[in-house]
């Protein structure tokens, strides 16, 4: 696992990457850098060579913090078969951050109103993050997370929210020239770039 390019102390992003998900992952990936953190992911690896979960823990191990997707927890498709890689995942960092001493804290996000106590019961006693499934209510939901972490910059999430179409807009340029898939570092670069420009 590479360590971070930028400043900012990292965060591991566990989410699903495809196209529908894209607009969330901008959302995502800017509040992040808005507050002074580094997004990383399996993504984000140069060792495409080893196998996703190999970097998916390496990644998890190696940063302080950790967010969770959980918003596609529920049956999809004809088959109505669930995506269990993200709950797996935050298992993981749920382990991880057992340690003596406890190193690693996370997020989980989930969408509100999704009944996540009945079937993730070992859930029910954290604080969850929860957000409509929109772009900017999930800037001001983990917005509000990610502003008492230590060390985050002074920001507030509606100002992040603000900010955000000028990004999409970015990302679609960059994802014009790239192809599907920017590589990660350009994403976060941009996101910081432009925060520099609003904050």
């Amino acid at each position: 696992m590479t360590a971070p390019a930028d400043d900012g102390e990292a965060i591991f992003v566990n989410c699903p990457f495809d196209a529908a998900f894209e607009p969330l992952l901008d959302a995502l990936l800017l509040a992040i850098v808005a507050y002074g953190f580094t997004p990383t992911s399996a993504l984000s690896s140069g060792g495409l060579s080893e196998p996703r979960i190999t970097r998916i823990f390496a990644g998890l191990r190696e940063a302080r913090y950790s967010i969770h997707d959980l918003s596609r927890c529920h049956g999809e498709g004809d088959a109505n078969l669930a995506r269990l890689n993200m709950p797996l995942e935050l298992g993981m960092a749920m382990a991880i951050s057992q340690g003596d001493p406890a190193e690693h804290t996370w997020a989980a996000l989930v969408p509100e109103g999704e009944a996540y106590a009945r079937f993730a019961s070992d859930l029910a006693g954290f604080d969850l993050v929860r957000y409509s499934v929109e772009p900017s209510s999930l800037v001001l939901a983990l917005g509000a997370w990610l502003a008492v972490l230590p060390g985050a910059s002074p920001v507030y999430p509606s100002t992040v929210a603000g900010a955000l179409a000028g990004f999409q807009a970015e990302v679609v340029r960059l994802r014009a020239g790239f192809g599907a898939r920017p590589p990660w570092s350009h994403l976060v670069s941009t996101a910081r770039a432009l925060i520099d420009t609003v904050l």
